[in-house]
């Protein structure tokens, strides 16, 4: 569910490309931890990923996660159960459509509050449009152009 998507899918999520950027980054920097002086670059079908790239996917990932997590914690300030809250946040963030628990009986939210629809809503929004979409409409400079 988390890296479900392929790169360029209208799926939500963080995506396959992101998820292989990850791992080598991180295979990286484990190797540095032992060679304090390597330089070391990611490479991903033999070319080189520039700094920019990767510290772009890192921070999408990080704001990812911490969106899922926001979103877990309203729904569950507004009546959810804590499971439940939790993975209908991460289900429509990634655009997934599974539900459990209180959202799982037959697909429905009818026992999740009005409030808490609009959050999903939100979740879903955000996750279909990708996160750095959304969230460069909360920034001054766009609105200046």
């Amino acid at each position: 569910m988390f890296f479900g998507s392929c790169a360029g899918s209208t799926s939500g999520g963080a995506k396959i490309d992101r998820m292989l950027l990850l791992i080598k980054y991180t295979g990286n920097e484990l190797y540095r931890c032992i060679h304090p002086s390597a330089v070391t670059s990611v490479h991903i079908n033999g070319r080189v990923m520039p700094q920019p790239v990767v510290a772009k996917v890192i921070a999408f990932l990080c704001i990812y996660v911490m969106l899922m997590t926001f979103g877990g914690i309203l729904l569950t300030a507004v009546g959810l159960p804590l499971v439940d809250a939790f993975f209908s946040s991460f289900s429509c963030v990634s655009n997934i459509g599974f539900g459990v628990g209180v959202t799982g009986s037959e697909g429905s939210f009818e026992l999740v509050p009005d409030l808490g629809k609009w959050i999903l809503s939100l979740l879903m929004l955000i996750g279909r449009l990708e996160l750095f979409t959304v969230l460069i409409l909360f920034t001054p400079e766009f609105w200046r152009k």
